[in-house]
């Protein structure tokens, strides 16, 4: 077990609009890639880096996570009765966790492949609670499966990450695994609202910092991306 990182959050309480009408009956976590699915694979590879606290939120179709998720007794529902986006998620789910350690997080509509560290080992062990309130995982624009725009962020030559900002494009996008640090989370905060606005004070304050992954990354969030995910899978 790493010795800081020891739980985690996965997000799997969205519509999926993107991918309807599949997420009309199926929500997007359980919507099979290969012989498994997202929130299979997020589970077995977090599970294997040693993490045993983990918490799904859920709220599209919760009925069926629930059911699937009855495979893994020890994980911990976050049902939302309204959608509360990716912060406000957090922040519903903050009493499951020690909220003096960092938390890891890992969208449910995201697959990778390990190289022979597996990712999660590699990003817990860049973790430096010292310099950063928020570790990024960040994937080269060009190899990720199922992204078609402009890019999020740059990397300087310390890890710190620049949002794109103005400009036309960036090199690197947000891989959807974040860890943070949950004491830098604010009671002034709107109910329901995205991780971004606390990755854009973590910036403010150079506190917010990327790590690459440069093997097969892939988002299942439209067609195209799942259609993707699927081919490099079977190649």
């Amino acid at each position: 077990m790493h010795p800081i990182i020891d739980q985690c959050m996965i997000f799997a309480a969205g519509y999926g609009k993107r991918l309807k009408p599949l997420t009309d009956h199926t929500p997007k976590p359980l919507i099979p890639i290969g012989n498994t699915t997202c929130l299979d694979e997020s589970i077995q590879k977090i599970t294997k880096a040693g993490i045993k606290q983990v918490v799904v939120n859920t709220h599209h179709l919760a009925e069926q996570i629930h059911k699937h998720l009855e495979n893994y007794p020890s994980i911990i529902i976050s049902h939302e009765p309204e959608i509360l986006e990716t912060g406000g998620g957090l922040v519903n789910a903050l009493p499951n966790f020690d909220q003096n350690k960092p938390i890891l997080i890992v969208n449910g509509d995201i697959w990778w492949q390990d190289d022979k560290d597996p990712m999660l080992l590699q990003l817990m062990n860049a973790w430096d609670p010292n310099t950063m309130d928020i570790l990024l995982l960040v994937v080269p624009k060009e190899i990720a499966i199922g992204y078609f725009a402009k890019g999020d962020y740059f990397l300087k030559p310390d890890q710190r990450l620049e949002y794109r900002g103005n400009h036309d494009s960036a090199p690197y996008i947000y891989g959807c695994v974040t860890i943070i640090n949950p004491l830098i989370i604010q009671n002034n905060l709107p109910k329901k609202f995205s991780l971004k606005i606390l990755f854009d004070q973590a910036e403010s304050k150079d506190r917010l910092f990327g790590h690459v992954h440069d093997s097969a990354w892939g988002d299942i969030g439209g067609p195209k991306g799942l259609e993707d995910v699927r081919k490099e899978i079977l190649s």
